[in-house]
């Protein structure tokens, strides 16, 4: 391995059997934030599907509240009956956690899928793009008066 790869051929040969000495950090940046149901029956009804949504997106605020922090991009992800798989994100003007109609925005996301149509097993909401709230808050430009 040496006379192939030189001076990395030695870490090659250990990490292809699974020797690594670096150190472990544990510690990882948050990039998304999410949660889903899946139902005991698949359903069809499109209000009963959004009530569903406004009840996950508001355990996802809970949650970014309780961390500090926010969003701007805004996604959905619906499972068919048939397994398949389809997520739809809307970047918003402003934070998720500040967006007054955010029911609006998940009925949007909702219509640009097959739901209703189709019937659904699974339902989820996420956030992505997260701002952490307390350093916002200290780069906000201040007016001067």
């Amino acid at each position: 391995m040496q006379q192939r790869f030189g001076k990395t051929g030695r870490y090659y040969y250990n990490i292809a059997r699974g020797i690594d000495e670096r150190p472990v950090h544990t510690e990882r940046v948050r990039k998304s934030l999410s949660t889903e149901t899946t139902f005991a029956a698949d359903i069809s009804d499109r209000d009963e599907m959004m009530k569903y949504l406004g009840h996950l997106a508001g355990e996802v605020v809970a949650s970014l509240e309780a961390r500090d922090l926010d969003a701007r991009t805004l996604w959905i992800k619906v499972k068919y009956a048939d397994f398949e798989l389809v997520t739809r994100a809307r970047t918003l003007e402003s934070t998720v956690c500040k967006e007054p109609e955010l029911d609006v925005h998940l009925r949007d996301l909702l219509d640009k899928t097959d739901a209703g149509a189709r019937e659904v097993r699974l339902l989820g909401v996420g956030v992505a793009r997260l701002i952490n709230t307390l350093e916002l808050q200290e780069r906000t430009q201040l007016t001067l008066f």
